[in-house]
C-alpha cells in the first residue's frame, strides 16, 4: 500500500494556512453586527435584507450600503469555509492516528517461518520489493576505465569524491541505490547513469546524474545532450531524474544533496 501520510500532512499544512488567512481577514469584519444578509429579487432587481441574530424582523438594506452588504456576505462565506476546514482537519488527524500503510507487512512479519513459507502477501513487503529491485537494476555496468577510485561505505568503488559523498549520503539515509547501471534508451542508445535509486515508500525508480566538471564547455555541452536524450525518453528532471552540479568555483553542496534525497527519495 502506498504511504500517503506525507501528502495528508501537507494537506493539514494547507488547511492551517487557509484558516490563518481567514483569521487574518477578520479585521475587515471587525465592528460588523452579528446576523445575515438575505438576497431576493423583485422585478428583475436584487434586493437585500439584514436580520440581526436573535431577532425576527428584517430591515431593508439599500444598494447604497453595498460595502456593508459585501462585507457581511464575505464574512458569512469565510465562516462556513473555516467550519468546513476545521472539520476536514479533525477528520484527517483522526485518520492519521489509525492509518498504517504497513499493516499487512507487520502481520506477515509476525508469522512464524513455517507459516510465512505458506503465505503469499497481498503486496510484496518492502524487503521483498527492494530485493527484486536490486536484481532488476544491476550496478557496475560501465566498463569505461576508471580515472579515480574512491571506496564508498558500502564497499563499491566510484570515480570521484563527490560521487562517494552522494553514495554515502544515500546509504546513511537508507536509500537503495546502484552505481552505474546500464540504461538502454530508444534507438538502442546506451547510457550509464551515475546512480539508479529507489524511493521505497512510493516504490518509484529515479536516475541520478552528477555533473562535476561544469566549468568545461565541452563537458557541459556533452551532458546537456545526454539530459536531452533522457527527457526524450520520458526520464524527466524533477519527475524521475535527479541532477546535481559542481565546478571548480562551485564545489558540491552536501546540504543540497541531502535536500534532494529528502525531496525525491524518502
Amino acid at each position: 500500500m502506498i504511504d500517503c501520510s506525507k501528502e495528508l500532512r501537507k494537506q493539514l499544512g494547507e488547511i492551517d494556512r487557509l484558516i490563518a488567512q481567514i483569521k487574518a481577514g477578520e479585521k475587515e469584519a471587525k465592528g460588523l453586527p452579528v446576523g445575515k444578509i438575505r438576497v431576493s429579487s423583485s422585478h428583475g432587481k436584487q434586493q437585500y435584507y439584514f436580520r440581526e441574530r436573535d431577532r425576527e424582523e428584517e430591515r431593508y438594506v439599500s444598494v447604497k450600503e453595498m460595502s456593508f452588504i459585501k462585507k457581511m456576505i464575505q464574512r458569512e462565506h469565510e465562516r462556513k469555509v473555516e467550519k468546513k476546514l476545521q472539520s476536514m482537519k479533525n477528520e484527517i488527524k483522526h485518520f492519521l492516528d489509525v492509518y498504517d500503510p504497513k499493516f499487512e507487512e507487520q502481520i506477515y512479519e509476525g508469522l512464524c517461518e513455517v507459516k510465512k513459507s505458506m503465505v503469499t502477501p497481498m503486496e510484496m513487503t518492502d524487503a521483498m520489493f527492494i530485493e527484486e529491485w536490486y536484481a532488476l537494476n544491476a550496478g557496475g555496468q560501465n566498463t569505461f576505465p576508471e580515472t579515480g577510485v574512491y571506496e564508498t561505505e558500502r564497499g563499491e568503488t566510484v570515480r570521484s569524491k563527490s560521487e562517494k559523498i552522494i553514495a554515502d549520503t544515500m546509504n546513511r539515509m537508507k536509500v537503495p541505490y546502484q552505481y552505474e547501471p546500464q540504461l538502454r534508451l530508444v534507438g538502442n542508445k546506451v547510457f550509464y547513469p551515475d546512480f539508479v535509486c529507489l524511493n521505497v515508500a512510493k516504490r518509484k525508480t529515479f536516475y541520478w546524474e552528477h555533473l562535476g566538471l561544469m566549468q568545461s564547455n565541452e563537458y557541459a555541452a556533452k551532458n546537456c545532450l545526454k539530459l536531452e536524450h533522457y527527457e526524450k525518453n520520458g526520464i524527466l528532471m524533477g519527475e524521475n531524474l535527479i541532477v546535481s552540479l559542481e565546478s571548480v568555483d562551485y564545489p558540491l553542496d552536501v546540504g543540497l544533496i541531502r535536500k534532494k534525497i529528502e525531496l525525491f527519495l524518502l
